[in-house]
């Protein structure tokens, strides 16, 4: 019984440290970044423009009727209000409509759009 007992025992005991040693092992040998919580980013590739119409359809296209130019940034509005900037102005594609439409007095190359919470437009231009 005796016996039984210390077997019994030894066997917890090497079990514990097979364990230990596993949690060990696995630690020191997996590489780096599955160890680190670290974000992983994939970029897709083949993604098209996306517009949208009264029916708010999101179609993929290759131009924009009414710019002829670089579209450099877009930018949504929290109206759904698509904005965008070119080498020569801005536009806008208003939710309920077909028509793209150029935001007057901005004639030069916009680089970037930024909108803030309270829908205010900001440009950012490369003056000519």
């Amino acid at each position: 019984m005796c016996y039984s007992l210390f077997y019994l025992e030894r066997k917890t005991t090497i079990k514990k440290l097979l364990s230990i040693l596993t949690i060990t092992t696995l630690t020191a040998s997996i590489p780096a970044p599955l160890l680190a919580n670290k974000t992983l980013i994939r970029v897709k590739r083949d993604v098209s423009t996306l517009t949208s119409n009264a029916n708010n359809n999101y179609l993929p296209i290759k131009e924009i009727n009414g710019v002829n130019d670089k579209v450099q940034s877009i930018t949504v509005d929290t109206k759904n209000n698509i904005y965008f900037g070119t080498d020569d102005g801005a536009f806008v594609l208003k939710q309920d409509s077909d028509t793209l439409t150029n935001i007057a007095g901005i004639n030069d190359n916009i680089t970037s759009l930024t909108i803030d919470s309270k829908d205010n437009i900001y440009f950012r231009t490369n003056n000519k």
